[in-house]
């Protein structure tokens, strides 16, 4: 049962990650003001969609 548990919360915190990271990598741009805050949210959430996909594609059953 520890290990299923562990295995969920390495699975939360990867989803986690993939909705993050696509943020993270924009915000040097963001902050030299190469794009501007709106470009910033829609295309943070536009790169979250595939890294979603790959870490469901990851740990697909």
């Amino acid at each position: 049962m520890r290990h299923f548990v562990e295995m969920l919360v390495a699975m939360v915190v990867e989803m986690g990650a993939a909705m993050y990271v696509p943020f993270l990598v924009l915000l040097g741009p963001f902050w030299a003001e190469w794009v501007s805050a709106s470009t910033l949210l829609v295309a943070g959430h536009l790169l979250m969609l595939p890294c979603m996909v790959l870490v469901m594609w990851r740990h697909r059953a």
